[in-house]
């Protein structure tokens, strides 16, 4: 009995065990293999040329094709399912692409296309120890973007390749040193695609807070004229006004810096999420500052500071400076010229007049050398510290000026009258180098608000493009300007009331520009009637103060108004009137060109003035589109 029963267990545990087996065959058959069909495409790269060579991958399935010379491609095998398509090749930048079922059509994917990015570009160079005679300096860590890096070798080289065509910021550190920044613009890449940066300096010492020497050297705005006013309020308009204003426009600034109503201000960084709270007193090194490369002559030797402050008073007040760095000496330093400066009160200093004198900077040991300096704020103590330094004005001159006057000096009578252009301003006036072409048009806009803000943002942008504004000096004797009219930078009269003459400008503005190769200046203008023309004109003054009414020898008006016309007014002045051109329409400008060959190899001021020529009621308008040597 027994063995039956053992015989029967045994034959269940049969039938079982085949039950299981029959049943892991029907799910294996519930499960059939993927069909697989044809992916297809071109490679072309960014400009739209086919690519040769191209590797095609889809990794997954571990299927590959190489480009013909038409840039085409076919896999067979390719199980219909999502798959990433990858294309690589040296010279261009990796592209991939995705497919899935929905790309298959009668088993087939057709047009699985890339563009990949031309990414022959490079960047290359070599690091240098400072402090041991410019030697190649190893184990320098470069980094670009913040998203790869390489170290440099035994050489002190580096090099990064197969790069796009694009903007890259370069870091380099290493223990020990000040870690330097280097910026490579898209335009740099010409020719062979590569940027090599010339030696870059390691090792040097911090002379201002963030900055060494080289990158003070690479990134300081040149100060070209001796008064720099900021703000927006209109203090003794139109000199002190939002519209004539342009210390702003300076870019080389750091730590935390605005442009208010009162002034271009300087202040303490005090953002206690940013750790600012926990920076130490330092009445040594500036916590924040403006800086800048100027020439110092016999004619502006002494730097006069009109300021005031927010968040001071007399029982804690600002601390601020003036410091100094000399290109020429061997070991260049940082040189704090006097004391620290205290001041704590809401109200403007008064030039040299009353009991708030301009504060006064002697920088006569500089004469006949072209200097860095900065105007900073010190940070008196730890914690939540927060002073203000508000700048209304920088002037460089060889005494203080009045409370809101001009720079003071000996005016040029030949100009004619109240022109506020001295001799000494013409001959320490430093020439623009960086441009020879300047646009009138401001690419950024006010914006509709109120406040300094209106402006403030469009000004940082007008040195990066050689903005007209940035470059000359304004002079608004009677009436300021309109910076940012559509059909570029306004320059005009008071209307009606206004005392005609062609004697006295109304406003202008002036530039100093070395005569070189290029020897015609040319102007493209227009103005906003039909009726009355602007008056205005051209001056050259050497650097030894002689004085030239400029004539065109071209004089073109814009076509489709027939009013337009352009002739001499007498007393050197040129009235014109055409209302022709726009952002859209340049063509339609008035154009005025002025032989320059008479100053070949000299630095001449030019300066552009606009006159009441007739009695009228209008403001007589003159926009500059644009403004230059050819």
């Amino acid at each position: 009995m027994k063995r039956f029963k053992t015989l029967g267990a045994l034959a269940l545990v049969a039938a079982l065990l085949g039950t299981a087996f029959t049943s892991c065959k029907k799910d294996e058959e519930k499960t059939p293999e993927l069909e697989t069909g044809t992916v297809s495409g071109t490679v072309t790269s960014d400009i739209g040329s086919p690519i040769a060579d191209v590797t095609v991958e889809i990794a997954d399935i571990k299927k590959t094709a190489t480009t013909d010379a038409f840039g085409s491609y076919k896999i067979d095998g390719v199980t219909i399912t999502k798959h990433s398509v990858t294309f690589k090749k040296d010279g261009f930048a990796d592209a991939a692409v995705t497919i899935t079922e929905k790309s298959f059509v009668d088993k087939v994917a057709t047009k699985v296309d890339a563009i990949m990015a031309v990414a022959c570009a490079a960047i290359k160079g070599v690091t240098v120890d400072a402090k041991n005679g410019n030697a190649p300096l190893a184990g320098v860590t470069v980094s670009l973007n913040g998203a790869k890096s390489v170290e440099t070798g035994a050489d002190g080289t580096f090099a990064f390749e197969n790069l796009t065509i694009d903007d890259y910021t370069l870091t380099f550190t290493k223990t020990g040193c000040v870690t330097v920044e280097k910026k490579v613009e898209k335009a740099a890449f010409t020719g062979d695609f590569i940027v090599t940066l010339g030696d870059v300096q390691m090792g040097s010492k911090e002379l201002l807070r963030g900055m060494t020497f080289e990158q003070i050297q690479a990134t300081a705005n040149t100060f070209y004229y001796n008064e720099y006013r900021g703000g927006k309020n209109g203090d003794d308009y139109p000199h002190f006004d939002w519209s004539s204003d342009f210390l702003y426009t300076i870019t080389s600034f750091y730590g935390w810096y605005e442009e208010q109503n009162e002034g271009t201000t300087i202040q303490i960084r005090n953002r206690e999420e940013d750790g600012d709270w926990n920076n130490p007193a330092d009445l040594d090194v500036f916590d924040s500052y403006i800086y800048g490369k100027k020439a110092i002559t016999a004619d502006n030797c002494k730097m006069y500071l009109k300021v005031r402050t927010h968040g001071a008073d007399d029982s804690d007040p600002t601390n601020f400076g003036v410091m100094v760095i000399d290109p020429t000496s061997a070991d260049p330093e940082a040189v704090r010229i006097g004391d620290i400066r205290t001041y704590g009160n809401d109200s403007y200093t008064t030039g040299c007049d009353g009991d708030r004198h301009d504060f006064e900077f002697d920088l006569t040991p500089y004469i006949g050398k072209e200097i860095y300096f900065a105007i900073g704020t010190y940070r008196v103590r730890t914690g939540d510290y927060w002073k203000q330094l508000v700048i209304r004005r920088i002037v460089f001159a060889k005494e203080c000026p009045s409370d809101w006057g001009w720079c003071p000096g000996e005016e040029i009578t030949e100009l004619g009258k109240n022109w506020k252009l001295t001799k000494e301003i013409v001959r320490s006036t430093m020439p623009v180098t960086e441009t020879d072409e300047f646009s009138g048009i401001s690419k950024v806009g006010m914006q509709d608000i109120d406040g300094p803000e209106k402006y403030r943002d469009a000004y940082q942008t007008w040195r990066g493009q050689n903005h007209f504004a940035a470059y000359w000096a304004c002079m608004p004797i009677h009436k300021d300007s309109e910076p940012f009219a559509g059909e570029g930078f306004v320059i005009k009269t008071n209307g009606g009331g206004t005392t005609v003459t062609l004697d006295e400008p109304q406003a202008y503005f002036y530039a100093k520009l070395p005569v070189n190769a290029k020897k015609t200046l040319w102007l493209k203008t227009r103005n906003f009637s039909t009726e009355h023309p602007t008056y205005f004109k051209v001056v050259a003054i050497t650097e030894d103060c002689a004085v030239n009414f400029l004539e065109p020898k071209v004089h073109t008006v814009g076509n489709g108004h027939e009013a337009n016309f352009a002739e001499s007014a007498g007393n050197g002045a040129w009235k014109f009137i055409n209302e022709g051109g726009g952002n859209d329409e340049p063509e339609l400008y008035a154009n005025f060109e002025y032989d320059l060959s008479a100053y070949s190899g000299k630095n001449v001021i030019i300066a552009l003035a606009v006159f009441k020529g007739d009695k009228n009621d209008d403001e007589n308008k003159m926009a500059i589109h644009s403004i230059g040597l050819k």
